[in-house]
């Protein structure tokens, strides 16, 4: 798995900051990768994340949406 970008956007499309975790540099990942936020998120937030990634020589992009939880 090598990723070539990545991304993490807020609700108006502002990036985050993040730190990103491959096999390249994370000795626990063989075939995954993973976007640490910087920062806390805010509660009860959606964002948007995306992958550039080649596996097995095909490029994909892989994305999606996720919520943060509400304030308790």
């Amino acid at each position: 798995l090598v990723v070539s970008a990545a991304s993490l956007t807020g609700p108006d499309g502002t990036a985050i900051p993040f730190w990103l975790n491959t096999s390249g540099n994370d000795d626990f990942l063989t075939n995954a990768a993973i976007l640490i936020p910087k920062h806390p998120l805010k509660p009860g937030t959606s964002y948007h994340y995306s992958f550039s990634l080649a596996e097995g020589g095909r490029e994909t992009l892989k994305e999606g949406t996720f919520m943060t939880a509400a304030r308790q």
